[in-house]
């Protein structure tokens, strides 16, 4: 008896719960659930998408000086097959547009910087993506949960995120997204019977604790609101924005509501030293190339905000140099 529920447990409450969690991130970016399949991490994920990808005719890929480390080293590997990556320095659609060439296979893009919250606009990335005929791949881990999506009106062929930041979860479980209209076309199924969903980029046995907890926290996101959440994120990032200003520190997150997501970063001198004086204190905050990163969440409030710049404040730390 023991060794049967041990065995039905997968199919009574592990695997109705990874489609309920592929479901419940659908609906975070307005994708269709079987668009969505689970994989252990975003770099898992975009390796899985690589290497999908023929270099043949056009080998370069596009990516930002400014995108998350394992990102570009996903990319980078691609080398070894024959692709080239292109490196450019802005951190807006527009940088990325200008950069597209009829060699451009790839274009890989946060729609969040995780450096500073700048945002860039998904949907005008996306038409350029189209029009010049590269696949758009978008990272959406620091977007997914206090920004609105719809990934559809993107024209992204896929995404990734995952539940570690803001969607309230942990690790050891990630999101792949892949448009419908690319599942079916864009890998060779002659050796295995590949599903026609997103499904076929799901890997070996799933952490059935990381997808439970995650599934729980993107309960908590759904039943509050992505609108909501931004609206009050964005209330909060104004209020960081205004206090690190008056405080003289150099503030690196765009002032502009539409260009940030919901973290903001401010140059700190001797940063580090300064982070973990901070968390010492209980004030939970991180450090990024010499600049503080404050991410508040719909629970966080003004008195939040006040006590790290009062820390900041008893500890005499001064502007960035």
């Amino acid at each position: 008896q023991t060794k049967a529920s041990a065995e039905r447990v997968w199919f009574e409450d592990i695997i109705p719960e990874m489609r309920r969690l592929e479901s419940l991130y659908a609906g975070v970016i307005g994708a269709d659930d079987d668009e969505v399949a689970l994989t252990p991490s975003v770099s898992t994920g975009l390796s899985s998408l690589a290497s999908c990808i023929d270099f043949a005719d056009r080998n370069e890929i596009l990516l930002s000086r400014r995108e998350f480390p394992t990102d570009c080293h996903v990319w980078l590997a691609q080398e070894r097959r024959g692709a080239t990556v292109v490196w450019i320095e802005g951190k807006d659609e527009r940088a990325y547009a200008a950069a597209i060439t009829p060699r451009t296979a790839v274009v890989s893009a946060s729609r969040v910087s995780y450096l500073d919250g700048a945002m860039l606009d998904p949907v005008a990335l996306g038409d350029a993506c189209r029009d010049a005929g590269a696949f758009y791949v978008l990272d959406d881990f620091h977007g997914s949960g206090v920004v609105p999506l719809d990934v559809h009106a993107t024209a992204a062929h896929a995404l990734v995120s995952g539940p570690l930041k803001y969607l309230l979860g942990g690790p050891g479980v990630a999101f792949v997204y892949v448009r419908r209209d690319v599942a079916p076309f864009a890998f060779d199924n002659s050796a295995v019977d590949w599903p026609d969903t997103a499904q076929r980029l799901a890997l070996g046995t799933p952490a059935p604790a990381a997808i439970f907890a995650a599934a729980a926290g993107l309960d908590i996101i759904l039943e509050v609101g992505v609108e909501r959440i931004r609206e009050r994120t964005l209330e909060l990032t104004t209020y960081a924005i205004d206090r690190a200003i008056a405080e003289g520190y150099d503030v690196r997150t765009p002032r502009d509501p539409v260009r940030r997501g919901a973290l903001v970063a401010f140059e700190v001198a001797e940063s580090k030293k300064v982070l973990e004086a901070l968390l010492d204190a209980g004030i939970i905050v991180d450090e990024r190339h010499g600049a503080l990163r404050v991410c508040p969440h719909f629970y966080s409030s003004e008195d939040d905000l006040e006590a790290l710049f009062d820390g900041l404040r008893r500890m005499g730390a001064g502007p960035g140099r």
